[in-house]
């Protein structure tokens, strides 16, 4: 069935030839072509296989495209450094040759095809790193037992890494979710599904040689004459001859008495279509891909595809960019910047449908921790001026006559709320403490109703600049209704 039939060693009976775990660099499994010539694959080959291919994509397109930045913590959260030398590399280009977004698509890729991927990182003369150089070759690490020390051996240089011992800030190891020898090493995810990969690989070809021989099921040709070789090889040139999508339908005849007769089996016989949903399923399955990631619908409604999107995000996205947080973070801080970490920005992934965006956005700057700004950045909108300030609730604030809030400090000389009475509101808060106090005893329960019912007034007091002490009025209740005992 072609050069890449009977690749899963499963398919074809054989068992997979193990690897020594580095990086997945080495043969992990071999097959035999319809010549009888045996073949050995490496991981690469599974980019034959259009589902695994197809999960991938999934996985790689959107992490090339998220903003990255790299963030130093202060008391008041968190600062950008946009001028960090890491942060212009993740942003821009690894190197002359690799953007940014392509260098962070061959690190997933090829993380979970080979097992692990490896970054050479190239530093100035000032010690800040201006390159990172995707490796090709084999990546083993080394322990040295005497000065308890550990490196990366590199075995097979390349065009812009040369063979050797290098540093474990000097180079970047991201593996794959399945770890083996104590975490040491990654197993590579494409050949854990050879055997999907395989019978993907089987189906595919086995439909372009049903399109090659005609467009049609193979069948074979009887008669009761004798036939000579050389009517067999001109009865085998005229059937190359009207092979093809091109030649599909046309009338055959044929010579010497010979009567065509077709397999009696269809492509609905064959569930060729259910075979190639399987496959792409459990292909989808280890590579932890939804198959609506990949325009699998069987199974998906228009109501559980956004929330589909989102999980895909939250289960497979997530964890895909903590694994190269954690080791540009070793990068760091390998520079003496322990302070400092790399953050990726997902929001835009996490966002819903327009709708409902934009009410989570009204709620969050009603409530006045997102700032209008905040928001029109987060749209790629350009900032106006006088939007950088929160928004304040007007329920706890007074509105002058001409609708604009008026300011605490204007309400400074406002008279404090009489403590023997007069104010109704104050009163029937009173009222609502002492009773709960009566009935209910003094406790921690009973303090908590107290504050919550105070708890707006004073909010508003102190908005407005009025002086209002809400323990003292909790203690005042309590202790009258002790008295009252």
């Amino acid at each position: 069935m072609g050069l890449f039939a009977k690749v899963a060693a499963r398919i074809g009976g054989r068992k997979p030839v193990e690897t020594d775990g580095g990086g997945g660099y080495s043969v992990d499994w071999c097959m035999s072509t319809s010549d009888g010539v045996r073949h050995e694959l490496d991981n690469r080959s599974c980019w034959y296989s259009n589902a695994y291919l197809a999960c991938e994509l999934a996985k790689a397109r959107p992490l090339g495209t998220l903003p990255v930045g790299v963030y130093r913590r202060t008391r008041s959260g968190r600062e950008e450094l946009p001028d960090h030398p890491l942060s212009r590399l993740l942003n821009g280009r690894w190197n002359p040759f690799v953007t940014s977004s392509e260098g962070l698509r061959w690190l997933v890729m090829t993380r979970d095809t080979l097992g692990a991927a490896y970054v050479r990182v190239e530093y100035g003369p000032d010690g800040s790193p201006t390159a990172l150089w995707p490796l090709k070759g084999k990546v083993t690490p080394e322990w040295v037992a005497r000065t308890r020390r550990a490196y990366w051996n590199v075995e097979e240089g390349d065009t812009f890494t040369r063979p050797g011992t290098y540093q474990p800030w000097e180079v970047l190891c991201v593996k794959s979710p399945v770890a083996l020898d104590r975490g040491i090493e990654g197993k590579s995810l494409a050949a854990l599904s050879a055997a999907n990969i395989g019978l993907s690989v089987d189906l595919e070809r086995f439909y372009e040689r049903l399109i090659s021989n005609g467009n049609h099921f193979p069948g074979y040709l009887q008669t009761d004459q004798k036939l000579e070789q050389g009517d067999i090889d001109r009865l085998a040139s005229d059937l190359r001859g009207t092979s093809g999508v091109m030649e599909a339908g046309r009338v055959r005849v044929f010579d010497k008495g010979l009567t065509y007769h077709s397999v009696g089996m269809t492509m609905a016989d064959m569930s060729l279509i259910e075979q190639q949903t399987w496959v792409l399923q459990q292909t989808c399955r280890v590579l932890s891909v939804p198959p609506q990631e990949v325009y699998d619908l069987s199974h998906a409604t228009y109501s559980n595809v956004e929330q589909g999107a989102i999980q895909f995000v939250q289960k497979t996205l997530l964890p895909e960019v903590h694994d190269i947080e954690n080791a540009l973070n070793c990068l760091l801080d390998a520079m003496g910047e322990r302070g400092r970490y790399v953050k990726f920005d997902m929001s835009g992934l996490m966002r819903g449908d327009y709708a409902s965006r934009m009410e989570g956005y009204r709620t969050g700057a009603y409530a006045g921790f997102f700032t209008r700004n905040d928001i029109r950045r987060w749209e790629d909108l350009p900032a106006l001026p006088g939007l950088d300030a929160p928004l304040l609730p007007t329920a706890y604030v007074p509105i002058g006559e001409d609708g604009a809030p008026v300011q605490a400090v204007e309400q400074r000389s406002a008279a404090p709320v009489d403590p023997q009475g007069g104010d109704p509101i104050v009163e029937d808060m009173r009222r609502r403490v002492r009773e709960r106090f009566a009935s209910n005893g003094v406790s921690p329960k009973t303090r908590a109703f107290a504050e919550s019912v105070f708890g707006p007034y004073a909010m508003a007091c102190a908005l407005a600049g009025i002086e209002f002490d809400m323990e003292a009025e909790v203690e005042a209740c309590a202790t009258s209704t002790c008295t009252e005992r």
